[in-house]
Formats: structure tokens, C-alpha cells, sequence
């Protein structure tokens, strides 16, 4: 079995620990592969930092992993627009696109703010921005989908499901199991089997002890009968 988490944060972001340590304990699980993909807004001035950093891990551990460079990009507006300076994917081996919170125009909804609507036009919203941020050519994984329905306790119908399985299969773009979210449900996980969309499991850790609490369940999900993206298709 080829383990590989493609979704973890370092100290460069809101990570409680270093790329080096990370990949450390990546090798001590028996990963195959590890992805550093923080969090990154246009204003951040450190990339080309991580990346030179993330080249030299790669040559220290070359012979134990593979590590990959990453950033996570949020989405800023309905048209799927990410978060991100527009040279950053010169940078990293890939770029994560996420939706964290659901825009609207003129702002983004919040629960703990009190910016609510209609859970129809809350889901009307969300819809369109992750349709847009699936057409967005610049992100090639897909991070924690449905997750910030989820927050909103919004449940989707059967047809909005496969509706959305659809988008995800047809976008082309690796979608991502994320076990931090426990996202996606095993509903549409089941359409992304049919679908044989291409996915990959991911933790989303944030230190050392969130790899070690995840590796289990993340372990198990790469026994299931997906069409996982291959190393092979990362590293062409």
C-alpha cells in the first residue's frame, strides 16, 4: 500500500511545527509521500523561503520520502478568485484550493458574526463559488469539499450529491478526503468510486501529534476500492 498525505502545515503558517520535523514523522509512519501545503495569502512574503527550504528538505530525506511543496489558497469571492499572488504556482509542486468561508457580494457568511441568510441561499452561494473555484485553472486539489456546508449544518439532498459529484469528476481536479473535516460523507465518497473520479486521502494535520492521531484512520481509508492519484502522476 502507497500512503501519501497531501494536505499538512508547517511552522511557516499555522503549523505548530517545522517542515523538517513533519517529514520526520512522516518517515516514521511509513509514509510514501508528504505534502507541506500552507496556508498563503497574497500578502505572504515568504514563499520563496518555504520553497528553497522545501528544496532542501527534499535533498536531505530524497532517499526515505517524497516530499512535495505545497500552499493551501482560500477562496475570496463568488467568481472562485483564490487567495494567492499571481506567480505562486511558478513556485510549488501544487496548489490546494478551499473554500473557508462561503462568499456572497460584498462579504462572506459567519456563524459566530452573526452574517447568516436562508440555508437556500446560503447553499446558493456556496455553490456557485466552488463551481468557479473548480474552474479555476490554477488549482489542481480540491481541499476539505463540503466542509464549510458541513459548518452551517446544511444537508444536501441525494440530487444535490451526484449533482456535485458530477462538478468534481468533470473539473478534472484531484478531489481530497480530508480526515481532519471528516469530509467528504461516505455518500459522495461512494459517488467519487462510481465516478472514478480521481481522489487522494489527506489529514490536514497541523503538528506532529495531529499526523500520529490521523495516520490510523487515513491508513484505513486507502484500503477502500478509489481511483487514487498515483506518485507517478504527482511526480511527471
Amino acid at each position: 500500500m502507497i500512503l501519501m498525505d497531501l494536505h499538512t502545515h508547517s511552522n511557516y503558517s499555522d503549523g505548530k511545527n517545522s517542515i523538517e520535523q513533519m517529514v520526520g514523522v512522516a518517515i516514521e509512519l511509513g509514509y510514501t509521500a508528504i505534502a507541506i501545503t500552507d496556508h498563503v495569502w497574497k500578502s505572504s512574503d515568504w514563499i520563496d523561503d518555504f520553497s528553497e527550504h522545501i528544496y532542501k528538505v527534499k535533498k536531505i530525506f530524497g532517499n526515505d520520502i517524497y516530499v512535495f511543496s505545497g500552499l493551501e489558497a482560500k477562496v475570496i469571492n463568488l467568481e472562485g478568485e483564490i487567495d494567492a499572488a499571481s506567480n505562486v504556482e511558478s513556485k510549488v509542486d501544487f496548489l490546494l484550493g478551499s473554500i473557508h468561508r462561503i462568499p456572497f457580494s460584498g462579504g462572506y457568511y459567519s456563524i459566530s458574526k452573526g452574517i447568516l441568510d436562508s440555508e437556500q441561499r446560503i447553499y446558493e452561494n456556496w455553490i456557485t463559488s466552488f463551481e468557479n473555484l473548480l474552474k479555476n485553472p490554477r488549482v489542481d486539489i480540491i481541499a476539505h469539499p463540503l466542509a464549510e456546508l458541513k459548518r452551517f449544518h446544511i444537508e444536501l439532498s441525494q440530487k444535490q450529491k451526484e449533482e456535485i459529484a458530477e462538478l468534481l469528476d468533470t473539473s478534472g481536479k484531484i478531489v481530497e478526503i480530508n480526515v481532519k473535516h471528516n469530509v467528504p460523507d461516505q455518500d459522495m465518497i461512494e459517488l467519487l468510486r462510481i465516478h472514478k473520479t480521481k481522489v487522494v486521502v489527506s489529514s490536514d494535520s497541523h503538528s506532529i501529534e495531529d499526523l500520529k492521531r490521523f495516520y490510523p484512520t487515513l491508513k484505513n481509508l486507502y484500503t477502500l476500492p478509489l481511483n487514487f492519484v498515483t506518485l507517478s502522476e504527482l511526480t511527471k
